[in-house]
């Protein structure tokens, strides 16, 4: 398997970066109606403000998965 060359690896990065910075501007700016499309940084804040209950919730899935 090659290695993609550096300006495809940039044009990818580049890409992504747009991709972000549009989600961004679409969810502070609520081109998707009624909240469904939050922005990146309302996520992240949020998951940081509830990070308490991840332990919790993630040991309760992976028991439910093992059981299965």
């Amino acid at each position: 398997m090659t290695r993609p060359a550096p300006a495809q690896r940039h044009a990818t990065l580049l890409g992504l970066l747009l991709l972000g910075l549009a989600w961004e501007v679409a969810g502070r700016l609520g081109w998707v109606g009624d909240g469904a499309l939050p922005a990146p940084s309302q996520i992240a804040r949020q998951a940081w403000a509830d990070r308490g209950d991840y332990p919790a919730h993630i040991a309760g899935t992976l028991r439910t998965a093992a059981a299965g």
